[in-house]
């Protein structure tokens, strides 16, 4: 399946909530939509699933012929919601039925999620019995039920411990490699570096990085800091060649690439005067580093939805 999103714009009064915003993307990938809160990713999210109209541009999606249109589409919501007071199996046999399964396909796919949770003794216990992650895993096997090929997951990872983040992440990596199309909004950069693709950062609505998350980083490393760590302190030498630096402990120093041939003077440096070098790598830039720095804007104003 392909996804291409044109130019859509979409505005609430005077808030332009979305600005000119395009992607393109296709199954068998993991795309990005990062931003901070009121940025415009679950307005753009809720306009991809036809939820909202924009005002201008259009959503193509475009399914296998095998693929069954709408129903083709899995959606995990910011907003969570499950009937607490019926049982999981009843649940999920509800939305399974509700997107055109069999109850013979329906429990069948519901049985192998559950394992592939870790949460298959639950079938019959009520949904209000659960913790908050397992309620999680419910509500993303609730999105997956019938086999979509778009599967898009608005905070995917909000409130899991570190042990469900793995589980949650190992699945939905399994849906990539089945040739799914994951479309994933998450604040947890380092997770969304992990696995996704490509990305997209929103800035107050607008398209503002674009592209495969390695290239990302790359063209953002070359600006970094080399971190250099010695066995004793070495501020004499540092200052002795004019180098800007910045400490996290006595013996760790990180310098700006950019120094790069003072730095390899400092090495010299501290050789001859029998300085031990314990570490000397290049701090690779993260989403997380372009992300505080290339959107931290005080005067943003927050926009209607995330």
């Amino acid at each position: 399946m392909i996804l291409k999103v044109k130019h859509i714009t979409k505005r609430y009064k005077d808030i332009l909530a979305v600005d000119d915003v395009s992607l393109e993307s296709s199954g068998g990938r993991i795309y990005g939509l990062l931003g901070r809160n009121g940025a415009g990713k679950t307005t753009l999210i809720k306009t991809i699933m036809g939820i909202i109209k924009p005002d201008n541009g259009n959503v193509e999606i475009k399914f296998e012929d095998n693929e069954k249109g709408e129903k083709s589409i899995g959606y995990l919501p910011e907003e969570r919601g499950l009937y607490l007071n019926i049982s999981v199996k009843d649940q999920l046999l509800f939305i399974a039925r509700l997107n055109g399964l069999s109850k013979e396909e329906a429990m069948k796919n519901i049985s192998f999620y559950l394992k592939e949770l870790g949460i298959s003794n639950y079938l019959d216990r009520k949904l209000k019995q659960l913790s908050k992650g397992n309620k999680q895993k419910i509500q993303l096997i609730s999105a997956l039920i019938h086999n979509p090929s778009l599967i898009i997951l608005d905070e995917p990872f909000s409130g899991l411990d570190p042990v469900n983040v793995a589980i949650f992440k190992n699945l939905i990596l399994k849906c990539r490699d089945s040739g799914k199309l994951i479309l994933l909004s998450s604040h947890r950069l380092e997770d969304v570096e992990e696995i996704c693709d490509e990305v997209l950062f929103l800035k107050k609505g607008k398209a503002f990085i674009q592209g495969p998350v390695k290239q990302i980083t790359k063209d953002y490393t070359t600006n970094n800091d080399i971190l250099i760590i010695t066995d004793t302190n070495a501020d004499t030498y540092f200052k002795k060649l004019d180098l800007i630096y910045r400490k996290t402990d006595d013996c760790s120093y990180f310098v700006k690439y950019e120094f790069y041939g003072r730095i390899m003077k400092l090495l010299n440096e501290l050789l001859l005067n029998n300085i031990n070098l314990v570490q000397f790598k290049i701090v690779q830039t993260t989403l997380n580093d372009i992300f505080v720095r290339e959107l931290n804007d005080e005067n943003e104003k927050s926009l209607i939805g995330s």
